[in-house]
């Protein structure tokens, strides 16, 4: 305080900025600092100066006055709100911290805003939520095992590929069995996948499958004609992960792990006759599974999906995408056609 009383009786005698700088040995932005305090409260400096010490106290440290904002306490009271915003569509760190600092301009600065609710994002494991836009993509992939089915007339134990689609945001989980990995039952497992959803998503991400990638490339790679008019019929952008990069699809790599336990284990002792008994036993297990409550979040699968993901899906079409082949065959002098058709493509339509 003796110092600025100083330095504004030097100003009063002086009335140069410069030269009262020179003199208190101080910057001359100081002295403009407090003559800019002084005159907020008087125009006449001597006025200022004769006030009483805690008043001039109040004067030239107005920030003294103010009540000391509890910056840890306001943090920690809002925190859960803004995880469960970030949840909601557009909303992103710097939109929550813009609306923080609107509410309380003496808290946080950004940098320890974002590291603190960085942290505690981390310290909750949300990093799912946070990363995937809900009713964005769907992520599909095989699992690396197979699931058994017994041929009730021959008594042959046939081994069913499971094909097990993502929506990342929700987690909200789709499983089929089928009876091979080639491009219609490819297919076939999509167009089930959209039903089970209820809607269409935006992108629809893979691994490169030979159903679904004819040839593989970091930044644009050739997709399967059949996935292409696919794409064109359920209106979605087709994505392949990066060769060897399964976190380009962690959701479903995830939700692979997840299946062998409570998809698999619960199926271990009973025994199918076919596909459609394997996948109903499947769909009791899945109902279990979307209904078991998250362990870091409120909430299930299904209540996020319906919650976040649903309302942004589009529509689906007025029917699936059928397969087509389309083939050129000569007319034998018998009048006979002969068609040499792969066991993939038995069930799909065929022209001449």
């Amino acid at each position: 305080m003796d110092q600025i009383i100083k330095i504004l009786k030097t100003y009063q005698h002086t009335r140069s900025i410069k030269g009262t700088a020179r003199q208190c040995r101080v910057s001359k932005n100081s002295v403009r600092g407090y003559l800019r305090l002084a005159r907020a409260h008087h125009a006449d400096l001597a006025v200022v100066l004769a006030l009483p010490t805690e008043q001039l106290r109040g004067v030239l440290y107005p920030d003294q006055l103010r009540p000391t904002l509890d910056r840890r306490g306001v943090f920690d009271a809002q925190v859960d709100d803004w995880i469960r915003e970030l949840a909601r569509v557009g909303v992103t760190k710097q939109l929550l911290y813009e609306e923080y600092k609107r509410q309380y301009p003496d808290g946080y600065g950004s940098t320890q805003f974002y590291l603190y609710l960085g942290r505690e994002i981390g310290r909750r494991d949300l990093t799912l939520v946070l990363s995937h836009v809900p009713g964005q993509k769907l992520q599909l992939d095989f699992t690396g095992k197979t699931l058994p089915w017994v041929d009730r007339q021959t008594g042959e134990v046939r081994q069913a590929q499971v094909l097990l689609a993502v929506m990342p945001h929700s987690q909200h989980t789709f499983a089929i069995a089928l009876a091979s990995q080639c491009t219609a039952d490819f297919v076939h497992g999509i167009n089930e996948a959209l039903r089970f959803f209820g809607g269409v998503p935006q992108v629809i991400l893979s691994d490169n499958l030979k159903a679904f990638v004819i040839k593989a490339d970091r930044y644009d790679p050739d997709f399967n004609d059949v996935c292409i008019q696919l794409a064109s019929h359920y209106g979605v952008d087709l994505q392949a992960a990066r060769p060897r990069r399964p976190k380009d699809k962690a959701s479903v790599e995830n939700a692979v792990r997840i299946a062998y336990t409570r998809l698999y284990a619960p199926l271990r002792d009973r025994t199918f006759h076919s596909l459609e008994q394997l996948n109903g036993g499947l769909g009791e297990q899945l109902a279990e599974h979307q209904n078991i409550d998250f362990q870091a979040r409120p909430g299930t699968r299904l209540s996020c999906f319906t919650e976040h993901e649903l309302p942004l899906l589009r529509p689906l079409p007025t029917g699936p995408f059928l397969l087509k082949k389309t083939v050129r065959a000569k007319v034998q002098r018998t009048y006979h056609v002969m068609l040499r058709i792969s066991p993939c493509l038995t069930p799909l339509f065929h022209s001449i």
